[in-house]
């Protein structure tokens, strides 16, 4: 049997992980992309210029023959306009792809899972991006490889130039789509509505000023787009406990949950529609209101030390 070789561009965003760095480019290696992009941030310090300049050797490097594409940045952007950007860059180029973060560790059938989906739905306008992980597998039952959801899982993704160019990292317009009362016609649920409600007044007023994927999941409902969501979880993201991980220093649940094979050819669902109560129970465990308030809480205390 012909080994598989993914032919859809791949994007590798990364900063300051060598370790994290190598066990992904040895997955990728598994596939062997034909091209590879790559985007590091720049370092804030000394100690980080180390770790960086590692990640950039590593990454000009790859075991398998293919174009490489770099995006490497003199200064250090952060955590929501380095991953804006590399995209950005990314879908300049290519029309659809397949975005990986350096604390992401696929399973190798996440690939050609995406390549078959990204072919399939490429003219569909009603889907906006492809998830390889699941936080609720374990509870997922559905009869296809996958199903639709509103949430869009960015640990290991794929997308189309077409729904990134909706994308807006200021979300500019939420005070009108607010006042258009979007989130009532998404959600029934009156705790649902607060606590994606605070989500976004922190990203439009940047109180939240880390985060470049809540953004996304605004573009997607605005323009009520789907996503499409694995019944087996693909991924296992090994940046959780990281002492140097800009968002995941602790171990929480998350990191515990496994990874498996999508098997093939793909199940499809005959019909495109909501799995509504595979996603009421994603933001019951996921997005959870009192942990958001307590973060408001802190990031406001920390306006004022």
């Amino acid at each position: 049997m012909k080994k598989y070789r993914l032919h859809v561009p791949v994007l590798l965003i990364s900063y300051n992980r060598p370790d994290c760095v190598r066990k992904v480019l040895a997955i990728l290696h598994k596939v062997r992309p034909k091209k590879l992009y790559v985007a590091c941030d720049g370092w804030k310090n000394n100690d980080d210029m180390k770790r960086c300049e590692e990640v950039r050797s590593l990454v000009l490097a790859p075991s398998w023959k293919c174009r490489i594409y770099t995006l490497f940045q003199n200064n250090n952007l952060g955590s929501r306009d380095a991953p804006y950007k590399a995209i950005t860059w990314f879908f300049h180029k290519e029309k659809m792809g397949i975005i990986m973060e350096d604390d992401v560790v696929p399973d190798p059938s996440f690939f050609r899972y995406c390549e078959e989906l990204l072919r399939r739905y490429e003219s569909d306008t009603t889907v906006g991006c492809i998830s390889g992980s699941n936080m609720i597998a374990s509870d997922c039952s559905v009869p296809h490889s996958y199903y639709f959801s509103r949430y869009s899982q960015t640990w290991g993704w794929a997308t189309w130039r077409r729904a990134w160019r909706k994308y807006d990292i200021s979300i500019q317009d939420w005070p009108l789509m607010k006042k258009k009362r979007l989130l009532d016609t998404l959600f029934h649920n009156m705790w649902t509505r607060i606590y994606w409600k605070m989500i976004f007044d922190s990203v439009y007023t940047g109180t939240i000023q880390s985060a470049w994927d809540y953004q996304w999941t605004y573009t997607m409902w605005k323009n009520n787009l789907y996503t499409i969501m694995p019944k087996i979880n693909m991924i296992r993201n090994i940046g959780f406990g990281v002492t140097n991980a800009t968002h995941t220093r602790f171990s929480n649940w998350m990191s515990t949950i496994s990874s498996g094979s999508t098997a093939f050819p793909l199940i499809h669902p005959v019909r495109k529609e909501l799995q509504s109560a595979l996603d009421e129970l994603l933001q019951k465990r996921m997005y959870i209101l009192w942990k958001e308030i307590t973060m408001q809480i802190y990031r406001k205390w920390k306006t004022f030390i």
